[in-house]
């Protein structure tokens, strides 16, 4: 039977599999990393559906803009459950903490 190999040309899932794929360490940091992003993502998008400027947004944040654009491209260290529920009540949203299986494989984001 012909087994036929997959090709990709995702870049991301091109880089996974030379670099993560495999390595417990690598795919625990990976892990990390796509928390970070998604909630960078889902923070943009809250911010441009209401209209709000970095600038606008940290002030109501009392942060800097510059901690708003380290939030949304998921560089900004361990955002506190405190600056989670200001962001939520600045957007009429409550944080809601869930457990779940996270695909070790790439996951591509939807940026909007």
């Amino acid at each position: 039977m012909d087994v036929k190999k997959r090709v990709t040309t995702d870049t991301v899932e091109i880089l996974y599999d030379r670099f993560v794929k495999g390595d417990p360490e690598q795919e625990r940091l990976y892990r990390e990393e796509l928390c970070q992003l998604r909630l960078g993502v889902e923070v943009r998008r809250l911010r441009l559906d209401a209209n709000l400027t970095e600038e606008e947004l940290a002030e109501k944040l009392g942060v800097s803009p510059s901690d708003v654009e380290l939030i949304e491209v998921g560089e900004y260290p361990n955002p506190s459950v405190q600056l989670l529920e200001r962001i939520a009540a600045c957007f009429n949203k409550r944080v809601t903490v869930t457990f779940e299986d996270i695909p070790v494989s790439p996951t591509p984001l939807v940026l909007h």
